[in-house]
């Protein structure tokens, strides 16, 4: 009977490290959720004409667009390989990496 009861203690020990492991994360998992995309028609978003795809972007009205660039190249954009991610200029909000806006900034190599 000493036995049971030893192993039972050490799964809900177990149990309960695990549990607190995924509270942990909750926040973060919950986070990323909740984030919202950003549209392009959002005022924030045309004030720098924010585009979700860059090849759409207009180079008469904004000449320092070039070929090649994109959010994923953009240092204001958070790493990483999700479809969608932040982008400090737009307070987190999630952007296509494949966007391009006015306020783009070479990241670093």
């Amino acid at each position: 009977m000493g036995d049971f009861s030893s192993s039972r203690r050490v799964l809900l020990h177990n149990i309960g490290w695990s549990l607190a492991g995924l509270g942990a994360l909750l926040p973060d998992i919950a986070g990323a959720q909740m984030a919202k995309v950003l549209d392009e028609g959002e005022p924030q978003a045309k004030a720098v004409g924010y585009r979700t795809v860059a090849s759409k972007v207009d180079g008469v009205k904004y000449p320092t667009y070039k070929p090649g660039q994109s959010c994923t190249t953009c240092k204001l954009l958070a790493l990483g390989s999700a479809r969608m991610r932040p982008c400090s200029l737009f307070a987190n909000r999630l952007v296509n990496p494949a966007g391009w806006c006015n306020a783009w900034v070479q990241r670093g190599t």
